[in-house]
């Protein structure tokens, strides 16, 4: 493994995003009646570039696709969302690397991390008394999220060598906290 005992890192971290939308409205107004359909697809991209010089020379590049919808339905007294949004991971998520500032409480990066997904649902009602000069609205959201990034922490009682961090010799005692690869497929 690359010996840094003072844990100095020299890199340039950069991500570029590209975003393509469609965006559709649909409608039906009139005094009495208003309809409204909205539909938005994004694709989007993002690329991820790492390249290191310290502790030694390096280069990364990952990237990233999704599809974005957005799509809303709604009448004068009740209105449907559905969206969607991603993140990626940091650059020190996705490094195969640890940092050992703190001998016993060692940080180490994942390059098998996912992007994180977020789904949102959601369902409003209003009703506006105009006689009585006031609003009643109830919102209801439900939310999935697919890939989280969680931590792990893994505790060694005897010293152990690491493979996936380039022979890493964890010291006895000592606990590593890693970015979790998600499970969900």
């Amino acid at each position: 493994p690359p010996l840094n005992p003072a844990n100095t890192f020299d890199y340039t971290y950069s991500t570029l995003q590209q975003n393509l939308r469609l965006r559709s409205r649909f409608g039906r107004w009139s005094n009495s009646n208003t309809t409204v359909l909205i539909l938005n697809v994004a694709f989007q991209m993002d690329r991820v570039i790492d390249k290191e010089r310290i502790p030694e020379a390096y280069s990364g590049d990952k990237t990233y696709y999704g599809i974005i919808p957005m799509i809303s339905f709604s009448t004068r007294r009740v209105s449907f969302t559905f969206n969607s949004q991603y993140s990626i991971p940091y650059v020190e998520q996705l490094r195969r690397r640890i940092d050992d500032t703190r001998p016993l409480f060692l940080t180490a990066g994942n390059p098998d991390l996912k992007k994180s997904q977020t789904y949102v649902f959601g369902i409003s009602k209003g009703r506006n008394m105009q006689a009585k000069k006031w609003t009643t609205t109830w919102n209801v959201n439900f939310q999935y999220q697919r890939h989280p990034r969680v931590q792990r922490t893994i505790f060694y009682r005897e010293e152990t060598v690491l493979d996936d961090y380039y022979g890493y010799l964890v010291p006895a005692g000592a606990a590593l906290n890693p970015p979790e690869k998600d499970a969900q497929d």
